[in-house]
């Protein structure tokens, strides 16, 4: 019997549950990043403020950071003491109130596009395979 073109196998769907599932995660999973302000590109305008150490943000999205959010700051143990502790070679310090979060509409949509494009991968070839095995029992 021949499927129409938005039917899939139920293997193919709790493959892609899993995936759709695995792209959440890892589009809401906050990664920490400190920005040394020494390097030549800064992506983030918040950085340029009148705060001592290197900015210490939260980034969201994958494969690209569509959101972030300042939330601290970090500086080297020298700028704090005038010993060296080797355990300790950054002090991190941490706002009570985070900054805002902000938005690139442009990682936003590539985010969203990679996503799509990847799970069209995974529907085709696992949709492809199951289709190849049911023609094979009959």
């Amino acid at each position: 019997m021949k499927r129409g073109l938005f039917q899939f196998h139920l293997s193919t769907a709790i493959l892609m549950m899993f995936a759709v599932g695995a792209l959440m995660w890892a589009n809401t999973r906050g990664r920490k990043e400190i920005v040394e302000l020494n390097r030549t590109y800064i992506p983030y305008d918040e950085a340029s403020e009148d705060l001592p150490g290197d900015p210490i943000f939260i980034n969201y999205g994958w494969p690209y950071d569509a959101a972030w959010q300042r939330v601290g700051a970090s500086m080297p143990w020298q700028a704090w003491s005038t010993t060296h502790s080797p355990e300790l070679d950054r002090i991190e310090t941490f706002f009570s109130i985070p900054g805002e979060l902000r938005y690139s509409a442009k990682h936003i949509v590539w985010n969203a596009g990679t996503a799509l494009a990847l799970l069209a991968v995974i529907v085709f070839l696992a949709d492809g395979i199951a289709r190849r095995r049911a023609a094979a029992r009959t």
